[in-house]
């Protein structure tokens, strides 16, 4: 398993220079030049869900709604990963019911089974379920599991609009077992900062204090 490091997706080209940019392309130069989510979303007549789905698919951080979860929240203890938030949540993997032999889903969610039942019947076996007593851990395996299977992206043309796209990829659920198990072990056995240091992108500023938190994690 071939595992991305970090880099800074300000450093990326997104558009090749000898081709017609793309759709997702142009969007992404739009994005980073400075237009939110939500006038993209008016833009291309979408829910701003859609969008942040689509440009965070894309490799850029941080382009979610204020409900989304992103790794700043994680550092801040923001948002869903605030102290009193903090529960029981669940890492999984659903095949896709249409394409259960070359598409899985992968997630996070405190119901797994409800989160099933809202997913506009695209949902098919689940395949595996891992228990986090933080939603913290659970988005750390989540976001490393999507982060080094980002070579196999390319969602059903039918599903463009589906809110889930970022999460989706192409191979079955059978190959993504493993690489969920080996990240979930390393995420055990190097605890929660290192782990983030390894194997998630984010922000320069972000990985500093990462580096920061897991140096005070290992001092006797």
């Amino acid at each position: 398993m071939i595992i991305t490091r970090y880099h800074d997706p300000t450093e990326v080209d997104l558009i090749n220079p000898y081709a017609e940019p793309t759709e997702l392309e142009i969007i992404c130069h739009r994005y980073l030049g400075g237009e939110s989510v939500g006038d993209l979303a008016a833009a291309y007549g979408v829910r701003a869900a859609v969008m942040g789905s689509r440009i965070v698919g894309a490799g850029i951080s941080g382009a979610n709604t204020c409900k989304s979860d992103n790794m700043q929240h994680v550092i801040d203890r923001t948002g869903r990963f605030r102290v009193s938030a903090e529960c029981k949540t669940y890492l999984y993997l659903f095949k896709l019911k249409r394409y259960s032999d070359t598409h899985c889903k992968v997630g996070i969610s405190i119901d797994p089974s409800i989160r099933a039942t809202n997913a506009q019947g695209e949902y098919g076996d689940e395949r595996l379920r891992i228990a986090f007593a933080t939603r913290r851990d659970a988005f750390l395996l989540e976001q490393a599991v999507l982060e080094a299977t980002r070579g196999g992206t390319q969602y059903p043309a039918d599903m463009a609009h589906w809110v889930g796209l970022s999460e989706i990829r192409t191979m079955p659920a059978e190959d993504m077992v493993p690489i969920i198990e080996e990240l979930h072990n390393d995420l055990q056995a190097l605890g929660p900062w290192e782990f983030a240091v390894r194997h998630m992108r984010m922000w320069p500023s972000q990985l500093v204090i990462c580096q920061q938190k897991a140096a005070m994690a290992t001092k006797p």
